[in-house]
C-alpha cells in the first residue's frame, strides 16, 4: 500500500506529540526522584547551617522557595543584557531550584520535617518560612507577568523587592514566635 505525501506531515506531528509527551513524563519522573533524593539533604543542610534556630530556619525555608522565583526574575530583568547563553544558564538554574522548591510545599509539620533531628520549633519555623516563600514568589511572579511589556522594569523590580523584603521579615518574625 502506498502512502501519500499528504500523510507524512500528519505522521510527523504525531511523532512530535509523542516525543513531547515522553519528555513531560520524564520531567515529572525526574522531579519525583530528585525530590526524594534532595529534600532531606537540603533540610539537613539548613539545620546544620542555622543550628536549628527558629529565625534562621524560617529565613532558610523562605529562601528555598523564593530562589527559583528570584532567578527567574533576574532572567526577566536582565534578559536584554545577558545574551542567549546567559539566559539559558539562568533558566536551567531556575528549573533546578524549582525542582527542589516544589518538594518543600506545602511545608513540613512539627512531627516530621526531613531528617529525624529536625523537629520542634525549627521544623515549625521552616514550615512558616516555606509558606511565606510561596506568598512572596507567587504574587511577585504574577506582578512581573502583568508588567512584562511595561517599558519601565525598574519600577516593577522595586515593587517586587519591597514585597519580598516584607514577606521575609514577616516569615522571620512569625518563625521566632512559633
Amino acid at each position: 500500500m502506498k502512502t501519500s505525501r499528504a500523510n507524512k506531515p500528519h505522521v510527523r506531528e504525531k511523532l512530535l506529540d509523542l516525543g513531547r509527551t515522553a519528555v513531560a513524563v520524564a520531567g515529572f519522573a525526574a522531579v519525583a526522584v530528585a525530590g526524594m533524593l534532595w529534600r532531606d539533604r537540603v533540610i539537613g543542610l539548613i539545620h546544620d547551617v542555622t543550628g536549628g534556630a527558629p529565625a534562621g530556619m524560617a529565613a532558610a525555608g523562605w529562601l528555598v522557595v523564593v530562589a527559583p522565583f528570584l532567578t527567574g526574575f533576574l532572567c526577566w530583568l536582565f534578559a536584554d543584557r545577558l545574551g542567549r547563553p546567559g539566559r539559558i544558564a539562568l533558566i536551567v538554574v531556575t528549573v533546578l531550584l524549582a525542582v527542589v522548591a516544589l518538594w518543600f510545599l506545602p511545608g513540613c509539620d512539627r512531627h516530621h520535617c526531613g531528617p529525624a533531628e529536625v523537629t520542634g520549633d525549627g521544623a515549625e519555623a521552616l514550615r512558616t518560612g516555606t509558606i511565606f516563600g510561596a506568598l512572596t514568589g507567587l504574587p511577585a511572579a504574577a506582578g512581573v507577568l502583568a508588567t512584562a511589556k511595561h517599558p519601565n522594569r525598574r519600577l516593577a523590580a522595586l515593587l517586587v523587592t519591597l514585597w519580598a523584603a516584607a514577606m521575609l521579615a514577616l516569615a522571620v518574625v512569625l518563625g521566632r514566635i512559633n
